[in-house]
C-alpha cells in the first residue's frame, strides 16, 4: 500500500507543477537572474521571452536593452545593434553606464499610413526603424487581412471600401509588436432575424354576415298574414257577421 501511495504521489507532482511553470514570467525570471549576476541564465530567459512573440513595445524595449547590456559584458559586438532596437522602441529609456554615453533618437519607430483618397490605395511605411527591427506588416480591416514582408521600402494596400478603415501592425522577426497605426472599423450589428413564412399564421377571413331579416321574403310573408288577420278581425267586430275566408294565396 505504501509503495502504491508513493507512486501516485510521484505521478501527481509533475501535474501539480505544470500550472506553476505556465504562470512563470520569463522577463521577471530573467531580471532576477540578471540582478543575481547569473548572466548566462538571464540571457537565455530574455531570449525565451523574445522568441515568445507575445511582447508589446514596452516589454520588448526592456528585453533588447538587457540583451545589449549582456552583449557588452560578453564583448560580442552586438550591443550597439540591440541598444538601437531598444531606443527605437522607447527613446526615453535609461541607458546604463556600461553601454557608454548614447544620444537617444528624437522620435521612436512608428507606422505611417498615407491616404490620398477614400478609394485610392493606402501607402504604408515604417519610420525611424533600425534595419532588421521590423520584418512583417499585418494589415487588417473588416473582412480583410494581408501580411506583407518589410524590407524598408514603402508598401501599398488596396482594401475594398467596406473594409476601411484599416489597422497596420509592425512586427519583429519573432512576431512581437513593434508599432501600430490606424483603427479597425466597428462591427456592424447583426440583422434582425427574418420570420419563417411557413411558421407565420395566415390572417383569418371575417365570417360572412347573415342576410338582414328585413331583406328576407319570409319576413314580408309574415307581415302580410298579420295585416290580413287584423283586417278580418276589424271587419268581423264591426258587422257582427261571420265570414268564411279562404286561406290567402301567396303569389
Amino acid at each position: 500500500m505504501r509503495v502504491g501511495a508513493l507512486a501516485a504521489l510521484l505521478l501527481a507532482l509533475p501535474l501539480a507543477a505544470a500550472p506553476a511553470r505556465a504562470q512563470h514570467d520569463p522577463i521577471g525570471d530573467a531580471e532576477a537572474a540578471f540582478a543575481e549576476g547569473r548572466h548566462e541564465d538571464a540571457e537565455g530567459l530574455y531570449r525565451q521571452a523574445l522568441e515568445s512573440g507575445r511582447l508589446a513595445p514596452p516589454g520588448l524595449a526592456r528585453v533588447y536593452l538587457r540583451l545589449a547590456e549582456l552583449a557588452a559584458l560578453g564583448s560580442t559586438g552586438d550591443a550597439a545593434r540591440l541598444l538601437g532596437f531598444a531606443l527605437a522602441l522607447d527613446p526615453a529609456l535609461d541607458v546604463p553606464a556600461s553601454l557608454g554615453p548614447v544620444e537617444p533618437p528624437t522620435r521612436g519607430v512608428r507606422v505611417v499610413l498615407e491616404v490620398s483618397d477614400d478609394d485610392a490605395p493606402i501607402g504604408v511605411r515604417v519610420a525611424d526603424a533600425p534595419d532588421t527591427l521590423v520584418r512583417v506588416l499585418e494589415v487588417r480591416g473588416r473582412g480583410f487581412e494581408r501580411t506583407l514582408s518589410w524590407d524598408g521600402e514603402p508598401r501599398e494596400v488596396d482594401p475594398p471600401a467596406d473594409a476601411r478603415p484599416i489597422e497596420v501592425r509592425a512586427l519583429d522577426t519573432h512576431g512581437n509588436l513593434v508599432a501600430q497605426a490606424g483603427r479597425l472599423a466597428p462591427e456592424e450589428p447583426a440583422p434582425a432575424p427574418t420570420p419563417d413564412p411557413d411558421l407565420t399564421p395566415e390572417p383569418e377571413e371575417p365570417a360572412e354576415e347573415g342576410t338582414p331579416a328585413i331583406e328576407s321574403p319570409w319576413f314580408w310573408v309574415g307581415v302580410g298574414l298579420v295585416v290580413v288577420g287584423v283586417a278580418v278581425a276589424v271587419a268581423f267586430s264591426a258587422s257582427g257577421t261571420r265570414y268564411v275566408l279562404d286561406a290567402p294565396v301567396i303569389r
